[in-house]
């Protein structure tokens, strides 16, 4: 993660510290999901809707806008999480 090409992507850059923070929990993580003796189903939920790999994909493949893009993809989270 020391790379230019990692330090200087827009959307890594976008997310601030978060993608370091995650990335530094990675040896916390048992399941995902679960958190202690909690799962949080809800997090299986974004991850199979496939929402946040297609944002990523179509801003940093697809050079698609990362501002509209984000805001669209917030949208369908927001959805999703609302459907329980």
């Amino acid at each position: 993660m020391n790379t230019s090409t990692w330090k200087d992507n827009a959307v890594i850059k976008a997310l601030g510290e978060l993608p370091d923070q995650l990335i530094a929990e990675l040896p916390n993580i048992q399941v995902f999901g679960a958190v202690g003796d909690k799962n949080f189903t809800r997090m299986g939920d974004v991850t199979g809707s496939g929402i946040v790999s297609t944002m990523v994909h179509n801003v940093t493949v697809g050079k698609a806008d990362l501002s509209s893009t984000i805001k669209a993809s917030q949208t369908k989270l927001d959805d999703l999480v609302e459907q329980r």
